[in-house]
């Protein structure tokens, strides 16, 4: 077998091109004194609607403290109005549950005021458990905004 001569690879007759590595300036668009006026301005248009921006923000918070400051009282008594009426209701379900029962007085425990140092025209809030004593679990978890359950409040994770 016989070998082809060797060939060695040489440049191409007259050489290789030329080889650019000169630096290529970027392109100006705006000059120093453009860039400088335009950011002043947009600083200063933007500054002006700041300040009237927060001069409405000041002005609605103002209004929403005067409105809160206004409705505070009617929201309390609303609020008082249909305690009152969960109280009547209660006392009203405690007739009916009680009835059968020989002298049970509504608000006593057969007879016998549950408080006794306390006169008899004085309201004693109920605790959390007696206000929601004839409530279905879904009322409490609505009025709760969560399950009570979860947290093993309630014996056996029964509500009721």
């Amino acid at each position: 077998m016989a070998q082809a001569a060797f060939r060695q690879d040489m440049p191409p007759e007259g050489g290789y091109k030329a080889l650019n590595f000169k630096r290529v300036p970027g392109q100006k668009y705006f000059t120093n004194r453009f860039l400088f006026t335009y950011f002043g301005a947009m600083s200063i248009i933007s500054w002006i609607g700041y300040r009237a921006g927060f001069h409405r923000y000041r002005h609605m918070k103002l209004d929403n403290a005067d409105r809160d400051v206004a409705l505070t009282p009617f929201m309390l008594a609303e609020r008082d109005r249909a305690y009152m009426k969960h109280l009547r209701r209660m006392h009203e379900e405690e007739k009916v549950v009680m009835k059968d029962v020989p002298n049970w007085k509504i608000g006593h425990h057969y007879n016998l005021p549950i408080y006794n140092t306390l006169p008899e025209d004085y309201h004693l809030d109920p605790s959390i458990e007696e206000l929601f004593a004839h409530a279905s679990e879904a009322d409490i978890v609505w009025t709760w905004a969560f399950p009570m359950a979860h947290f093993n409040y309630f014996p056996r994770g029964k509500l009721l």
